[in-house]
């Protein structure tokens, strides 16, 4: 079929190329001093927001102009569509349009909003005025063109004179001239166009890889063309594409010139919709235009490369090196999700997806890109670091490494941080990389007070200085010795009983009231729910949150002691959540719950206790699944309760009395809760988890066997439920519980328990030192804490284990895309570390000790 004409302005240009979307992920430093653009003489026409015209049609009908041109339709076309426009009188010849190889990653804020049909790439075709469609092999159903009018302004002719201010790209170090947003006429309102949500830009941790790109597309737009170039592309991206912004970082155009990209900063790692799968931790440079065969200007590769040079020095990347990316999906990937994989630092896009963007020619000079732009950088650090970021004062320090992108000389200096007075210096001179000692001294040898101090690392070679980097260094007063803790003790189970209700007043020191921010409840926990009056040591309660009006976490912690600086429980706005603690009760028998921000309702329900004696042991097992209805039963409908065997499954003796577990609910239909108790029992008015609709939640269990079974309850039309053994409870053998005041041992924000300051990358496993640390003695067994993980742009989950052996397919923490998650985790000690793998994309992971077993 071939659409009738349709008629618009025109400007002559050559056949259409056939559609590659350019997509570059590279990371650059620059230590070259590069001239930022400078009017030389006084503005006359100042950049203002264009709002481009788009419009979709099922037909060709009436009369306007467009210079950009695509098309939509729907998913499983047997045929394909091709399509050719007119300029001044003359039609260009047939080419075949494809599905867009540029794209967000599955999860994020552009995923959620793209698109549900096959998009083609945008086209910029010149001033054009009618276009016409046919289907070649098959039937193509819903096939809309979608024809964009740049608009104009006075300034595209001179970009250069735009004003300086507050709309000028900028950044902290020397860059390269960069045109900004403003400069090319970029309607900001647009980028609310498919929701608030994609007016606040996302950011990765740092840049590891940049994707080069091309836009396709014709090459003879002219200088003057280029803005209205690059506005056609941002409009077709987030109207017809659905993303929320433009989804390159840069474009270079072929007279040598860079172009501000998405929204969010030219010196912060934005994360665009360039490369799907790998769009954290990198950045795409599109050349605007097609090089499937035409060769990229020396302009336009030089501007590149300095372009690159800059990103990846300001993130201390070797542009010759390699980095690891894990996959998150989406786009034309070519890796599935969860995967990680080696990229150069440097990269083309049909490096990471199916495509042969940025063409043949483009993709011919990447060898030579990345030996120039390391040329450009100089003298470099690459991935400098500090092993620590905390010592004791007299103690073994810490130690300052990095890689050299040549011979230079380096020096790091220790200043304090409360007047930046210089302390100590190192020097020394290396062509591979430097591994520096900081042992905690001043330069005439005397220990370092407690205090904050800062560190620098500043290298050079000869005339080339390398951007330096600055580390955090707090010199703590002397190890904090852990708290008094009771004696160990063996555990009782109860069947679960409320023992505080914030909405009603039960067991509330403030009454019938919810906990204002900063503030806190003190509950009595023995004497009551089948707990002792005395010789209580610590308690197993499930904690509810009920959150109002705005996010926030709660603790819980011995009522006799300050609030620790720990989390048990995050909540979202109106989010109703629990979680499994184990806190040491205070010397009146008490717990305390502090609630961090919006004023919440706090519910807790006692599950057992630990004595001194007369209760059982604990006995870790390798975590194994023992209930997962998508597989082996029927998911749970009409407030179902199902008996669950235990003893003699998963490791679990018959003379267990206890079992210690994570259950995990999916594929829910709505809001609703579930409760685990003894078989024998009466259903207590208790929940052991609450969830929302359509989320995937967990939470761990600590529950009383009876007859080796227990109960498991869910109050919802429908859904999945999965549970995981973790340990078990008995009268012989095993291990006894010590509880101590809770103490934060892993921070991946804080280089606590890790090298760095880093999120936990996708598809990685990390291993945190846990004996000696947090209370924690070196000839533990096994550790109780809660773990919580944040910073998540996809749905996945953490799995903690002790590292020795296979990892165990079972789920610790399901993580949620835009929320903090917590739970409580009993994890066996291997070598005295945790293992901690983390499944879906890159994850900040907390972790606050709550007491070990030994």
């Amino acid at each position: 079929m071939v659409a009738k004409d349709r008629h618009h302005l025109s400007l002559e240009h050559p056949p259409l190329r056939r559609l590659f979307c350019t997509s570059v992920l590279l990371s650059l430093f620059a230590p070259a001093l590069v001239a930022l653009p400078v009017a030389a003489e006084p503005v006359r026409n100042r950049p203002h927001p264009v709002s481009p015209t788009l419009t979709t049609l099922t037909e060709p009908s009436g009369t306007a102009t467009f210079s950009t041109i695509g098309a939509t339709w729907d998913r499983g076309a047997k045929g394909r569509v091709e399509l050719r426009t007119r300029t001044a009188g003359r039609w260009s010849g047939w080419t075949a349009l494809e599905a867009y190889d540029a794209g967000p990653d599955t999860g994020s804020t552009d995923a959620a909003t793209a698109s549900g049909q096959v998009v083609s790439g945008p086209v910029w075709v010149g001033s054009s005025n009618a276009y016409q469609t046919r289907t070649v092999g098959g039937a193509v159903r819903g096939l809309k063109v979608v024809v964009v009018d740049a608009g104009t302004s006075t300034a595209d002719a001179d970009p250069t004179g735009a004003p300086t201010g507050p709309g000028v790209a900028s950044a902290a170090a020397v860059q390269p001239a960069v045109y900004t947003r403003a400069q090319w006429g970029a309607d900001e309102s647009l980028r609310s166009f498919n929701g608030s949500g994609c007016t606040t830009p996302d950011y990765g941790s740092t840049v590891k890889v940049g994707f080069v790109h091309h836009t396709d597309g014709a090459n003879t737009y002219t200088a003057n063309e280029t803005p209205a170039v690059i506005r056609g592309i941002y409009a077709y991206h987030v109207k017809t594409n659905g993303w929320c912004d433009i989804g390159y970082n840069f474009l270079v155009d072929q007279f040598g010139r860079t172009w501000e990209g998405r929204y969010g900063g030219i010196d912060r790692p934005v994360i665009g919709a360039h490369t799907g799968g790998h769009n954290v931790n990198t950045f795409g440079a599109a050349l605007l235009g097609t090089f499937t065969t035409t060769q990229p200007s020396p302009r336009m590769l030089s501007a590149l490369q300095k372009l690159y040079a800059w990103k990846l020095a300001r993130n201390y990347a070797d542009p010759t090196g390699t980095a690891q990316l894990t996959s998150a999906g989406g786009g034309t990937s070519r890796y599935a999700a969860g995967t990680t994989n080696t990229f150069d630092v440097i990269s083309a896009h049909r490096d990471a997806g199916y495509t042969a963007c940025p063409g043949d020619a483009g993709f011919a000079t990447m060898g030579d890109t990345r030996s120039a732009v390391k040329v450009l950088m100089g003298a470099g650090l690459v991935n400098p670091r500090s092993s620590a970021r905390t010592a004791a004062a007299g103690g073994s320090g810490v130690t300052v490494a990095a890689g050299v992108l040549k011979t230079q000389q380096w020096s790091l200096d220790v200043r304090r941080k409360s007047d930046q007075v210089l302390v100590r210096t190192y020097t020394g001179a290396t062509s591979t990389s430097l591994s520096q000692p900081v042992d905690l001294k001043d330069g005439a040898g005397v220990n370092l007070p407690a205090g904050a101090y800062t560190l620098t690392l500043s290298s050079n070679a000869a005339s080339e200085v390398a951007v330096p980097w600055i580390g955090a260094l707090d010199i703590t007063s002397s190890s904090p010795p852990p708290p008094p803790a009771p004696a160990v003790t063996t555990f009782t189970p109860v069947t679960p009983a409320r023992v505080l209700d914030t909405r009603s007043g039960l067991g509330s020191s403030i009454g019938a009231t919810p906990i204002p921010a900063k503030g806190r409840v003190t509950v009595k926990v023995t004497g009551v729910g089948g707990v002792p009056a005395s010789g209580v040591s610590a308690v197993a309660v499930n904690l509810t949150g009920i959150a109002h009006g705005g996010p926030t976490y709660l603790a819980a912690y011995p009522a006799d002691t300050a609030w620790p600086g720990t989390s048990s429980l995050n909540l979202a706005k109106d989010q109703t959540h629990a979680s499994l603690v184990v806190p040491r009760v205070g010397a009146d028998g008490s717990v305390s719950v502090y609630n961090a921000a919006a004023t919440s309702d706090a519910v807790l329900d006692v599950v057992g206790y630990f004595t001194a004696s007369g209760g059982s042991s604990y006995t870790p097992v390798v975590p194994s699944r023992l209930v997962d209805t998508r597989t082996t039963t029927t998911p749970y409908v009409n407030n179902e309760t199902r008996t669950v065997q235990v003893a003699g499954r998963a490791g679990v003796p018959s003379d267990a009395t206890a079992v210690v577990a994570n259950i995990t609910v999916t594929g829910t239909s709505g809001a609703g809760l579930a409760t685990v108790y003894p078989a024998a029992a009466q259903r207590p008015t208790t929940s052991t988890l609450n969830f929302g609709t359509g989320e995937v939640a967990s939470n761990r269990f600590v529950s009383g066997l009876s007859g080796g079974k227990l109960s498991v309850y869910a109050q919802v039309a429908r859904a999945d439920v999965l549970i995981d053994v973790v340990g078990y409870f008995s009268g012989s053998g095993g291990t006894a519980f010590t509880p101590v005041t809770p103490s934060r041992i892993l921070d991946t924000r804080e280089a606590n328990g890790v090298p760095g300051r880093t999120p936990v990358a996708g598809g990685s496993t990390t291993v945190v030192p846990v004996a000696g640390r947090g209370g924690v003695p070196a000839d533990a067994k096994a550790v109780v804490m809660t773990l919580t993980t944040t910073g998540i742009t996809r749905n996945g989950y953490v799995t903690a284990w002790s590292g020795v052996g296979a990892r165990p397919g079972v789920s610790d923490v399901n993580t949620w895309t835009g929320h903090t998650v917590a739970n409580l985790v009993v994890v066996q000690l291997g070598a005295g570390n945790v293992s901690l793998f983390n499944a879906g994309n890159s994850a900040t992971l907390v972790g606050d000790v709550l007491g070990y077993f030994r």
